[in-house]
């Protein structure tokens, strides 16, 4: 028998262009479609994460950020 977990996550960016990877309030980078938290890795001497495969360092990571538009709820 396996066990589940579920968490709830408060987005404040999203990335243009893959927007399935969100970042949170405490700067994880989460994947909406698996659930997991991306961990943010080096690779020669720059910092950033793997998004499809993909390294995109911060440098370029940053420019794509955008804040996710807020849902107003009639009640």
């Amino acid at each position: 028998m396996s066990d589940t977990v579920i968490y709830t996550v408060e987005i404040t960016y999203t990335i243009i262009g893959h927007e399935h990877y969100v970042f949170d309030k405490l700067k994880n980078l989460h994947n909406k479609k698996t659930g997991r938290i991306i961990k943010q890795k080096s690779k020669n001497g720059m910092i950033g994460y793997y998004i499809n495969g993909k390294f995109m360092s911060l440098k370029r990571l940053k420019p794509l950020l955008i804040k996710p538009p807020k849902n107003i709820l009639p009640f």
